[in-house]
């Protein structure tokens, strides 16, 4: 489970501008974003898609760790991110699960 922590953590720090790299107060902006369930805002106006589309996207990735993981570390995953099920439920709603996602 920690290589998959390690593995959330470079692709938050790589969403980052290289700006705010440095800037610990816009980094703890973003982890307060996150951990008031904006996630999706966050990623969305990182990558200039909307929030619908990143939150589908999210989904998507969460569905696919959710089928790659064993089920104590996708419970430990779910418990780490906030709304984990409403961002699946957000790519089920766009149909974006209507076929197994697979790597």
């Amino acid at each position: 489970m920690n290589l998959l922590k390690q593995t959330l953590l470079v692709c938050l720090f790589t969403l980052t501008p290289p700006a705010m790299a440095t800037d610990f107060g816009g980094l703890a902006d973003q982890a307060n974003a996150m951990a008031s369930g904006s996630l999706g805002s966050l990623l969305g106006d990182q990558l200039g898609i909307s929030a619908e589309q990143a939150e589908g996207g999210l989904g998507g990735i969460f569905d696919l760790a959710k089928n790659q993981l064993s089920s104590e570390d996708f419970e430990s995953l779910a418990a780490a991110v906030p709304g984990v099920s409403g961002y699946l439920d957000k790519a089920r709603s766009l149909g974006l699960l209507d076929q197994p996602i697979t790597s």
